[in-house]
C-alpha cells in the first residue's frame, strides 16, 4: 500500500467495540474510519492515536492523509491535536546503538484541515512536551558507562538555551557547602560527583 486516507467520525457513547475500520479501495489504497465518542476524554483520544500508530506499523502503511475536519463537534480541533500527540508519543524508538538500518517504513502523515494555521500554532505546545518526554526516554535508555555524571551535566547545560537557569556544583563546591552525605555516595565511583540545579522563572513573553 502506498496511500491511506483516514476519517475520524463522532458517534454517541456506546459499549467498547473496535474503533478502527478499514476498507481496501484497491491494492494501493485503503480507507480507514476511526470512531471517537462524543464525550471521550482527551487522554482516551491520545490512547486512540497510540493504538492507531500500532495499526499503521502492523499494516506497513507508508503514506497517510488524515482528514481532521471529519470530526464535526466543537471540540474537533482539540481532539485532533491530542490524537496526533498520542500517535507521536507512541512512535518513539531508541535506535542509537542498533546496527540494523533504520526502518524505512516510517510514514509521513499529512493532516488536512480548514484551519491549518491553528493546528500548526497550537501543536507547538504538544511538540514541546514530546521533545521533553523523548529526551527523558533517551537519557533513561543510555547505558551508565556512557551517561556518567560529567556527560549528564553536559547534556543538562544545553537546556539553558530554553531559558532555564542552570548551576553546576562540582566536588570542590559541594565540599565547601558541607554536602558530605552526597559526596560519600559518590566515593564508590571512579566518576566525579556533580549536583545540578535548574530554575525556571517563567517566560516574560
Amino acid at each position: 500500500l502506498n496511500k491511506i486516507s483516514i476519517y475520524l467520525n463522532n458517534v454517541k457513547k456506546e459499549k467498547k467495540t473496535d474503533v478502527i475500520f478499514s476498507f481496501d479501495m484497491s491494492e494501493r489504497q485503503k480507507i480507514i474510519f476511526i470512531k471517537i465518542n462524543d464525550d471521550e476524554k482527551l487522554s482516551t483520544i491520545e490512547q486512540a492515536g497510540a493504538t492507531f500508530y500500532i495499526f499503521l506499523k502492523k499494516n506497513k502503511l507508508n503514506k497517510i492523509n488524515l482528514y481532521s475536519d471529519t470530526l464535526k463537534r466543537k471540540s474537533n480541533k482539540k481532539n485532533i491535536l491530542h490524537f496526533i500527540h498520542g500517535l507521536n508519543l507512541k512512535s518513539y524508538t531508541f535506535n542509537k546503538y542498533k546496527s540494523f538500518v533504520k526502518d524505512k517504513s516510517i510514514f509521513p502523515i499529512i493532516v488536512f484541515s480548514k484551519d491549518p494555521k491553528f493546528l500548526n500554532e497550537s501543536y507547538k505546545k504538544y511538540y514541546a512536551i514530546e521533545s521533553g518526554v523523548n529526551l527523558t526516554r533517551d537519557l533513561v535508555s543510555e547505558p551508565p558507562n556512557v551517561l556518567n555524571p560529567k556527560k549528564y551535566v553536559e547534556i543538562i547545560k544545553k537546556l539553558s538555551s530554553l531559558g532555564l537557569k542552570i548551576k553546576v556544583y562540582n566536588e570542590k563546591k559541594l565540599k565547601s557547602m558541607g554536602m558530605n552525605a552526597l559526596l560519600g555516595v559518590g566515593q564508590g565511583s571512579i566518576n566525579e560527583t556533580f549536583l545540578v540545579t535548574l530554575e525556571w522563572r517563567g517566560n516574560k513573553a
